[in-house]
């Protein structure tokens, strides 16, 4: 078959000859659901996004290690585990420290005061408060770190802590 002016183009109609006359039906509806697939997309987009965030959080608040608050670190690494002077508190939250004051033989010493704020990186303002603070000062805060610290000190007594996590 050669192509040439007169001859028309397009497939062969059902006996071989000419081109197949155009449909008289209507074209087929779109595939059901086709114009919902962006919805879908959002729709998945959406839950995926509410699952990963979720997930996060609460893997992130699982305690994979038997993780300790650091005033329990800070304890331990200075050797003050089950210690009357210096006690955990607040499920691990709140360490109160009990320095030795003069009347006052049971407290913690200032080498031991010492070890527990530096295993905790207080920094060097609040530990020279701390040393600095008389007896007329009265009640005394400060913060580092996510970690409140409140004192008081008087002679007798000594330098009474309380560490709290913020």
């Amino acid at each position: 078959m050669t192509s040439g002016p007169n001859t028309p183009h397009g497939p062969p109609g059902p006996h071989g000859h000419g081109p197949v006359p155009p449909s008289t039906h209507p074209p087929a509806p779109p595939a059901r659901g086709a114009g919902s697939a962006p919805l879908l997309v959002s729709v998945g987009v959406a839950i995926g996004l509410v699952l990963g965030i979720g997930g996060t959080l609460t893997v992130s608040s699982i305690d994979f290690y038997g993780a300790r608050s650091p005033f329990e670190g800070a304890l331990e690494a200075c050797d003050l585990t089950d210690r009357p002077t210096a006690v955990l508190g607040d499920d691990g939250r709140s360490l109160d420290l009990d320095h030795r004051g003069e009347g006052d033989a049971a407290g913690l010493t200032t080498d031991q005061l010492h070890c527990v704020l530096d295993e905790l990186e207080a920094p060097d303002r609040v530990i020279s408060r701390m040393q600095r603070t008389r007896a007329l000062d009265g009640h005394q805060t400060d913060e580092w770190s996510g970690v409140e610290a409140s004192w008081i000190y008087h002679p007798d007594t000594g330098l009474d802590v309380l560490l709290t996590l913020l």
